[in-house]
């Protein structure tokens, strides 16, 4: 199994990830499992800029899916990009609670919702902090004052749901979480992620069965 995340989340100089933990939506839980991990792949891509902080981690043995791990799905039917999903709600999961003083943290995940932007409306936007978006491989989202993602969140996935014919709701990822201006929370501008449709080619090439 793996856990898609971003780039500079696995490659940081100050630290290296040895292990993951999967079902860790309460600090206090016996749920949670830690995972070893047994190879990083990073896009060949990135370090020449951000639009490619994406990367795959795979772990040494194989996951006992439960009520507390489940895998999410990819959106390989080509309806959940940027484009399509603009002006629709996508849902992050965060240790912070919804509200301004970013530095708290809780024992427990909070679901936060997210508008996805146009990105051509957020690229704007980020020119005035001499940061450029890649409409092709970025997606951005958020923007409302006190919900947004912040430090410690980077490589969380940006989650799309829907119902799909005689199932309980789906959870797609459409992107993963990179980076956002210094102030979290602050009005009009997003966070951006790394779109995950348009990196569908990288990842299932690079992707095999744990045995």
């Amino acid at each position: 199994m793996y856990v898609l995340t971003a780039a500079h989340c696995v490659t940081d100089a100050k630290w290296k990830a040895r292990r993951v933990w999967l079902g860790h939506w309460d600090s206090n839980s016996p749920n949670a499992m830690e995972m070893e991990i047994e190879e990083n792949t990073i896009h060949p891509k990135y370090g020449q800029n951000s639009y490619h902080d994406i990367a795959l981690v795979r772990m040494k043995t194989a996951v006992e899916v439960s009520k507390f791990i489940r895998p999410i799905c990819l959106p390989l039917d080509g309806h959940l990009n940027s484009l399509k999903l603009t002006d629709t709600l996508a849902e992050f999961a965060t240790w912070r609670p919804e509200q301004k003083d970013f530095g708290i943290k809780t024992t427990s995940k909070f679901k936060m919702y997210l508008k996805v932007w146009d990105t051509r409306l957020c690229s704007r936007k980020y020119i005035m902090s001499r940061r450029k978006i890649n409409l092709d491989y970025e997606l951005c989202a958020g923007g409302e004052e006190g919900v947004d993602t912040c430090r410690g969140d980077s490589g969380g996935a940006l989650m799309h749901s829907m119902h799909k014919a005689y199932r309980e709701k789906v959870y797609f990822v459409i992107g993963v979480m990179s980076f956002g201006i210094k102030q979290c929370g602050s009005k009009g501008w997003p966070s951006v992620s790394i779109e995950v449709q348009s990196h569908l080619p990288w990842i299932l090439s690079n992707w095999r069965r744990t045995v």
